[in-house]
């Protein structure tokens, strides 16, 4: 969201509800180009699951935001169960504008930011500097900041705890607003009913596994 203003729930809710208005709305072409649903093998056999169900344990999305400042940025969401690890966190990936000087075909050599919700809280960045010596070569380097490091022996309280805090205090900022919801279902809705209708091929992954993306 662009600069609240304050940081007071009306401000912090309204900027967050502008931004799920300019979330993209995918048409049933974009959904079947831009999302890909998951089932980790071994699900239907799981307790109380249906054994021919077709219930998605990952999903991905590529959207945008019809604003004039995030033209052409691609938006990723992703989430899902049975993979390698549990984390949470937002990665933003800075794109060249002008024409890199990296080696020929190093198109992939891109710095990377990323921002550590959980199991631990920090930020890094990673960043391609040149090796010592005469030759051109990259090699990525990532410089970390750990949040409970940088504040040891202080007292950390929990996200249930801060929330439970919010509610004492009648403070709604963690507490999404009716725009909120409707503006984000606006843009769930659309997806829901072409998976339903099988618009999307249901791929199927390793329980375990580390990038889904390699599997389809």
């Amino acid at each position: 969201m662009e600069n609240p203003g304050t940081f007071d729930a009306d401000s912090i809710r309204k900027g967050r509800s502008e931004v799920l208005h300019d979330l993209h709305v995918l048409d049933k072409t974009e959904i079947e180009k831009m999302t890909v649903r998951g089932q980790y093998k071994g699900y239907v056999t799981e307790k109380g699951v249906n054994t021919v169900s077709q219930t998605e344990t990952y999903f991905r999305i590529e959207t945008f935001l019809d604003s004039k400042k995030w033209k052409g940025v691609p938006f990723i969401l992703e989430s899902g169960k049975g993979l390698k690890e549990s984390k949470v966190e937002v990665v933003v990936t800075f794109r060249h504008p002008i024409q890199c000087l990296c080696p020929e075909g190093a198109s992939h050599y891109k710095n990377v930011l990323r921002y550590q919700v959980q199991p631990k809280e920090g930020i890094n960045i990673s960043f391609w500097v040149k090796k010592p010596g005469a030759v051109m070569d990259l090699e990525e380097r990532t410089f970390e900041f750990d949040y409970k490091s940088a504040f040891e022996g202080e007292e950390f309280s929990d996200a249930y705890e801060r929330l439970l805090g919010n509610v004492i205090k009648g403070d709604q900022t963690l507490f999404v607003s009716t725009e909120e919801i409707e503006y984000g279902w606006k843009f769930v809705d659309p997806i829901i009913r072409s998976w339903q209708e099988d618009r999307v091929l249901l791929v199927q992954y390793e329980k375990g596994s580390d990038d889904i993306t390699k599997q389809y």
